[in-house]
């Protein structure tokens, strides 16, 4: 199933459009960040999901890497949160983005440099007592400080991201 999913994300762009969309409705659901328009932040990562009930897809309905396996996920939407960017410099963002269709890879492979303004959560969203069944579990923490002091902390900071990447598929900065 890994494998389907990770040759689905490495297909070229052009591949991957004719499955975007935010119709949750679709047999098969190709978007990034489902609560684009809803969250305070968006959130880094692009997501598919496919459903197998009550009646399964036909194989060409699926992406051609995925036709060998069975996928199934599903995703909630956040409540609206006030938003401490102007809503329509916010959603115009949001909409540019979307319409790329391309999701974040999209945004990698076209050189972006600077993380943006719709990526990044305001410190006080965070609820820091959220979940106290959870203490005993830790989401990986990637420090950038001294990622231009010199080669070796350069190298520090790759391997742990790639570690934490391969390890969780996911990490904090």
């Amino acid at each position: 199933m890994l494998h389907g999913v990770h040759r689905f994300f490495e297909q070229d762009s052009e591949v991957k459009k004719q499955f975007y969309t935010r119709d949750v409705t679709s047999k098969l659901v190709y978007n990034s960040n489902h609560d684009l328009f809803t969250s305070t932040a968006a959130n880094k990562r692009d997501t598919f999901f496919c459903f197998m009930a009550p009646s399964l897809p036909q194989p060409e309905e699926l992406p051609e890497p995925c036709r060998k396996h069975k996928v199934v996920t599903s995703s909630t939407m956040e409540a609206a949160k006030p938003s401490l960017t102007s809503y329509s410099n916010r959603r115009s963002e949001l909409e540019a983005f979307d319409d790329t269709k391309t999701g974040v890879k999209g945004l990698v492979d076209a050189g972006m440099q600077k993380i943006p303004d719709i990526f990044i959560h305001p410190p006080d969203a965070f609820d820091k007592n959220s979940c106290d069944k959870c203490k005993e579990y830790s989401i990986p923490i990637i420090d950038l400080k001294r990622l231009d002091k010199d080669l070796t902390s350069h190298q520090e900071i790759v391997d742990k991201v790639c570690c934490a990447s391969e390890t969780f598929g996911f990490f904090k900065l």
